[in-house]
């Protein structure tokens, strides 16, 4: 899980810079706490 958290947050700030958008960013992060929130209620 951390490798992905770590990888997911150097891409998503790779494309906001390649972008100039931070809106990017944005979507990443909003995208990786709805994940979060679905791991969470999946694990016993």
């Amino acid at each position: 899980m951390a490798q992905f958290l770590v990888a997911s947050l150097e891409g998503s700030i790779l494309m906001t810079k390649v972008s100039k958008d931070i809106g990017v960013m944005e979507k990443c992060v909003g995208e990786l706490k709805r994940y979060l929130a679905i791991y969470e209620r999946a694990r016993p």
